[in-house]
């Protein structure tokens, strides 16, 4: 009998791993999008830190076939979102006026894009609040 199962075991390991199946990039599923821890950065004014502001990034794929591809890279995508943000904190995010969401986007954009290459991924803003120190 173990020696069956060593058998089967043995064929079982032998046979080649089935291919995901391909998945249709009109259809939306969650490989669609890879979502980031939230980007919280100090908000410096008149050379002062005056606040906080908080973005929940998430990317959403043009092609959900390149989900496993673009998640190896999302250690350097995330930091270069987070340099994009620290770069706005000193002047084009303050905590006395409302974000510029479409500026934010448009930045964080540009960043994915040259790790990325151009029209792989969009970014897409969850959520995004300041907050007085």
């Amino acid at each position: 009998m173990r020696y069956i199962l060593l058998v089967i075991a043995a064929l079982g390991l032998a046979t080649p791993a089935l291919a995901a199946p391909k998945l249709d990039p009109n259809e939306i599923t969650e490989a669609h999008f890879i979502k980031f821890e939230p980007i919280l950065m100090t908000v410096v004014q008149e050379r002062r830190i005056q606040g906080l502001v908080q973005l929940q990034v998430t990317l959403k794929l043009a092609d959900p076939n390149e989900w496993e591809e673009i998640t190896r890279q999302r250690a350097r995508i995330k930091d270069k979102l987070v340099q994009a943000v620290g770069g706005m904190t000193h002047g084009a995010i303050r905590v006395d006026r409302p974000l510029n969401i479409a500026l934010i986007t448009s930045v964080l954009q540009r960043r994915v894009d040259a790790q990325l290459g151009a029209e792989r991924a969009r970014v897409l803003i969850i959520d995004a609040s300041t907050r007085l120190q």
